[in-house]
């Protein structure tokens, strides 16, 4: 853990937190968390994704109901969906879509957020996220950051594995 660095530290401690308070999430903090989604790298610079954010408790529900990795979401305070636009950038949307995903759970932890990132991409609930999103049908459901006031805290291992790293060739 580099305790010099923000951004190393925020990446080295960062976990994915599942327990919510249930206190609100200001507006301000939820746009902060979308500009840092904006601002993740794009393939092409075809910047492909759309975010849904979601505090309606209906859709909360319904959401939590369709996945099995989403049963948190019912105790969080917003949640947000990152999208891709397939017809911008056929299937590169995915990379971008992980870069606006990562960038998004950092911003959540370096503000005092706890977040967790449920798969949504190829999995068997994505066409019913569509469609409780009511997302159009070149738009894909690629993750769900489900966000809140954290009522857990989680160690930070060190995870570097020096037998993984391969030089000039494996």
């Amino acid at each position: 853990m580099n305790q010099k660095n923000p951004v190393l530290d925020a990446i080295s401690t960062r976990r994915s937190i599942r327990r919510y308070t249930g206190e609100p999430i200001e507006e301000t903090v939820l746009r902060d968390l979308l500009e840092a989604g904006f601002d993740a790298p794009s393939a092409m610079n075809r910047r492909p994704q759309h975010f849904v954010l979601v505090t309606d408790r209906a859709v909360m529900q319904a959401m939590s109901e369709a996945s099995p990795y989403a049963k948190m979401l019912p105790g969080a305070a917003a949640a947000i969906v990152v999208c891709g636009d397939e017809s911008v950038s056929g299937p590169f949307y995915m990379d971008d879509c992980a870069a606006s995903t990562e960038n998004i759970l950092l911003a959540a932890h370096s503000l005092g957020l706890g977040a967790v990132w449920c798969g949504i991409c190829h999995a068997p609930h994505q066409p019913a996220f569509e469609e409780i999103l009511r997302l159009p049908e070149h738009i894909r459901a690629y993750s769900l950051i489900v966000l809140g006031h954290p009522a857990e805290e989680r160690e930070a291992p060190d995870r570097y594995d020096g037998v993984r790293v391969h030089r000039d060739r494996w």
